[in-house]
C-alpha cells in the first residue's frame, strides 16, 4: 500500500497500526498506546524533575528563615574559606604554569617573598614548597614595598620584580629582578635594575616589543622621568635594561601612577599618566594620556614614539584611577574617589563611536559606528571628560577617611554576579565595602545618575550583608578562588600585634549566567613552556554577545594595567555575560606590539564558560587560541537525572514487554 501524498512518515506509520486486523492487532495497538502514554508521562515527569534539580536559586531569593523569629534573614554572600597567617598578599600569578593562580606573600618583617600554590584536590592554598626569596644582607636598610610578577626574559616562566623601600630615606627605592629557575627564585641572585626616588617604579611596554619596561625617576635626576628599556638578549637568559629618556614627542610630567590601558578604542594599550603636580601650579593633580605613534609617524626613530593626545586636571583629594567597562558599551571607563569633607565616587564614561547594530548598507550611517568586523578601530575623537564626571555620593567621610590619605588603595572592579557590569570593591575605615553596579532606574535619589555621557547610565548600591568584616583590614581584591568563573574576595588584614594575614572569602551566589576568562601570553613563548603564567601587560579584549532580548552589545576587558603600590591586579580578565543562550560572536584581542607586526586579531564563535589563552605570534605567523571549558557546577545533577531517566525508561520498557508476553500467552491458550 502506498502512503497518501504529502503524509509524513510518522503519521503514515501510526495510520497503519490503526487498521483493522483482528483482536491481536487491536491488543497490540492498545499495548503500544499504553506504552507510548507511559513513556510520555515518564519523560515529562523526569523533565520537570531535572529542571527543578538543575535550576539555581536566584540571588535575590537566597534567604533563610530564622528559627527563633521566623523572619527572613539574608544568607551571607561571601563566607570565609581559608586563612593564611604571617602572609601579606602582594601579587597574583601562575608560578607553576598549571593555569591556576597562586598567591605571592611577604612576611611580617617584609624581608622575604614566598609562594602559596593552589591545590585543586584539597581546594586550598598550600604552604610554600620552595625556599622563600629573602633579601640579601646588603639590603638590610630596605624592606619590600612592591612585587610584580611577569615574564621578563621570554622563557614563559613567572619572574619577580621586587621594589624595596629604604627604611630611613623616604620615597627612595631599590629595584631588582629575580628570574624563575624551574619554579624557584633562589639561589639565583637579584639583577639590579635601578635606584629611584619619588613614586614607586611602574611597568609599561614603552618599546612595543611585548616585554615590560620600567618607568621611574632616577636618584641622580629627580625632575624627569626615565625608562629602563628591557632590551633582553636570547630567550631564557637574563634581560638587559638600558636607561633611556622616555621616547615622547612632548614632555612627560613626573609620574605618580601609570595605567597601561586602551582608552581610544584601538585595543592597543595607551599610557594614562597621573602626575605629581600640575604643570601650571594649580591645586590638584594632572593627568596625561599618551598614545603610541603609528609606524609611519615613528619610522625615523628606532624606538616606538609616543604622542600626547589628552591632558587635564583632577580634583584635590582624587584617589588612584581604575578602569573597566562600567556601562557595557565596549569602551573602558574611568572611576576614582574624591575625599575632601566627604568621599564621593566619580565615574567618567568613555565616549566613542558606538557599535554598528544595523545591517543596513547605508554608508553614511555605518561611518558613524564601529563595524563588527573592525572592533579594534581607533576613535581619534574619543572623549574622556574629567571635568563633568558622574558623581555618586555613596561614601561618607566617617567611613571613608582612609581614602583621603596619601597611601590610597585602589578601587577594585570586578563582576561578582556575572551580569556583565563590573562591581566595586574597596576598603575604607578598616572595613570592606562592595558596591553593586545597578541601572539608574533601580535606584532612588541618586544625584547626577542619568548622565548624558552614557546611553545606559549606571549607579552603585552598597551591599548591606554578607561581606567580609573584621578588624585591621587594610585592603581587599577580587580573585577567582576555585577557578570556576566566579569572583571571590581576598582580604589583607593586620592584627593588633602587627602580624599580617590573608583571608579568602568564597562567593556563595548560585548564578544563572555565563562568563568568560581571557589572557594573552608573551611574544615568543608559544609551545613547550609555562606560557599561561606570563602576566602580559595591558592587553585588551572586546567581545560581542546577544542577550535574551536579542540585543547585541559589546564589552571591553583589560588585563593587568597597573603594577605599582601593590595594585593586586589579576593575571587575567574575567567578566560575566549575563543570561544569554548564544556564543560569543566576536572576540577582538589587542596587545602592545609595535605596528611593524600585527597587534590585533579577531576570533569568531567562542564558547562561553571557558578560559581563553591567546598566543599573539609575531613575524606573520597566525595567532593561536586555546580554549579550556569550565565544567558546570550542575554536571553532577545532570548526570544523576540522566541515570535515573535511563533506569525509569528501562523499567517501563521491561514492564510493557512482560505485559505483552502475558497477553500473547493468553491468546494462545484461548486459540
Amino acid at each position: 500500500m502506498t502512503p497518501p501524498t504529502g503524509s509524513p512518515s510518522w503519521a503514515w506509520a501510526g495510520a497503519c497500526l490503526c487498521l483493522p486486523g483482528g483482536p491481536r492487532a487491536t491488543r497490540a495497538a492498545a499495548s503500544l498506546s499504553r506504552f507510548t502514554g507511559a513513556v510520555a508521562a515518564t519523560v515529562a515527569t523526569i523533565a520537570i524533575f531535572a529542571t527543578l534539580l538543575s535550576q539555581p536559586v536566584p540571588a535575590a531569593a537566597q534567604a533563610s528563615s530564622s528559627p527563633t523569629t521566623g523572619t527572613a534573614q539574608p544568607k551571607p554572600i561571601f563566607r570565609v574559606r581559608q586563612s593564611i597567617d604571617n602572609a601579606n598578599l602582594v601579587a597574583f600569578g601562575d608560578s607553576t604554569g598549571n593555569k591556576l593562580a597562586d598567591l605571592f606573600v611577604i612576611d611580617r618583617a617584609k624581608r622575604s617573598v614566598s609562594v602559596h600554590t593552589w591545590d585543586p584536590k584539597l581546594k586550598s592554598f598550600q604552604p610554600p614548597h620552595a625556599p622563600a626569596l629573602t633579601l640579601s644582607s646588603t639590603l638590610k636598610d630596605h624592606e619590600i614595598a612592591n612585587v610584580v610578577a611577569g615574564d621578563f626574559n621570554a622563557d614563559g616562566q613567572l619572574d619577580l620584580l621586587l621594589t624595596m623601600a629604604h627604611v630611613h630615606e623616604a620615597s627612595t627605592y631599590h629595584t631588582e629582578l629575580y628570574l624563575n629557575t624551574n619554579g624557584s627564585y633562589v639561589p639565583t641572585g637579584g639583577l639590579y635594575i635601578a635606584g629611584t626616588v619619588g613614586a614607586q617604579p611602574m611597568l609599561a611596554d614603552v618599546s612595543g616589543n611585548m616585554f615590560p619596561d620600567l618607568i621611574a625617576v632616577p636618584k641622580d635626576n629627580g625632575t624627569h622621568a626615565f625608562v629602563w628599556l628591557n632590551t633582553r638578549s636570547e630567550p631564557g637568559q637574563a634581560p638587559k635594561f638600558a636607561l633611556e629618556g622616555v621616547p615622547m614627542n612632548s614632555t612627560m610630567c613626573v609620574p605618580t601612577d601609570v595605567a597601561f590601558v586602551d582608552v581610544d578604542g584601538d585595543c592597543k594599550p595607551d599610557m594614562f599618566v597621573v602626575c605629581e603636580r600640575h604643570a601650571t601650579g594649580h591645586e590638584g593633580v594632572e593627568y596625561q594620556i599618551w598614545s603610541a605613534a603609528s609606524a609611519s609617524e615613528s619610522q625615523a626613530s628606532p624606538q616606538q614614539q609616543w604622542d600626547l593626545i589628552r591632558s587635564g586636571s583632577l580634583p584635590l583629594g582624587a584617589g588612584p584611577i581604575s578602569f573597566a567597562d562600567i556601562d557595557a558599551d565596549g569602551t573602558l571607563d574611568a572611576m576614582y574617589t574624591v575625599c575632601t569633607t566627604e568621599c564621593t565616587l566619580h565615574v567618567v564614561y568613555n565616549q566613542q563611536i558606538p557599535l554598528c547594530t544595523s545591517t543596513s548598507p547605508n554608508s553614511q550611517s555605518r561611518a558613524r559606528c564601529r563595524d563588527l568586523s573592525n572592533l579594534c578601530s581607533r576613535d581619534p575623537s574619543f572623549r574622556l571628560d574629567f571635568t563633568s564626571p558622574s558623581i555618586i555620593p555613596v561614601l561618607r567621610k566617617d567611613t571613608g577617611g582612609a581614602w583621603a590619605s596619601s597611601d590610597v588603595s585602589r578601587l577594585h572592579l570586578g563582576d561578582f554576579n556575572l551580569d556583565g557590569y563590573p562591581d566595586v570593591l574597596f576598603v575604607s575605615g578598616g572595613s570592606v565595602t562592595v558596591l553593586q553596579n545597578v541601572p539608574c532606574s533601580a535606584v532612588r535619589d541618586v544625584h547626577d545618575c542619568a548622565h548624558w555621557a552614557s546611553v545606559d547610565p549606571r549607579s552603585f548600591v552598597a551591599l548591606s550583608h554578607g561581606i567580609p568584616t573584621g578588624r585591621g583590614i587594610v585592603d581587599a581584591a577580587w580573585f577567582d578562588l576555585d577557578e570556576n568563573g566566579s569572583l571571590d574576595i581576598v582580604v589583607r588584614q593586620i592584627s593588633r600585634s602587627n602580624v599580617p594575614s590573608t583571608l579568602l572569602y568564597e562567593n556563595t551566589l548560585a548564578l544563572d549566567a555565563f562568563f568568560v576568562k581571557t589572557l594573552t601570553t608573551g611574544a615568543e613563548c608559544t609551545r613547550d613552556c609555562h606560557a599561561h603564567s606570563v602576566n602580559s601587560l595591558g592587553s585588551s579584549f572586546k567581545l560581542t554577545v546577544i542577550d535574551t532580548k536579542g540585543v547585541k552589545k559589546a564589552i571591553q576587558l583589560t588585563q593587568t594595567y597597573a603594577t605599582s603600590n601593590q595594585a593586586l591586579q589579576l593575571p587575567y580578565a574575567l567578566t560575566g555575560l549575563g543570561r544569554t543562550n548564544n556564543y560569543i560572536e566576536e572576540l577582538a584581542v589587542g596587545v602592545s606590539r609595535a605596528d611593524q607586526h600585527p597587534s590585533t586579531n579577531t576570533f569568531q564563535g567562542v564558547i562561553p564558560n571557558s578560559q581563553l589563552v591567546i598566543y599573539p605570534r609575531a613575524g606573520g605567523a597566525s595567532w593561536r587560541l586555546e580554549l579550556f571549558i569550565n565544567p558546570s557546577q550542575y554536571a553532577v545533577n545532570v548526570l544523576v537525572v540522566l541515570v535515573v531517566s535511563l533506569v525509569v525508561l528501562g523499567v517501563v520498557v521491561g514492564v510493557m514487554q512482560w505485559v505483552e508476553r502475558r497477553e500473547d500467552e493468553r491468546e494462545k491458550i484461548f486459540l
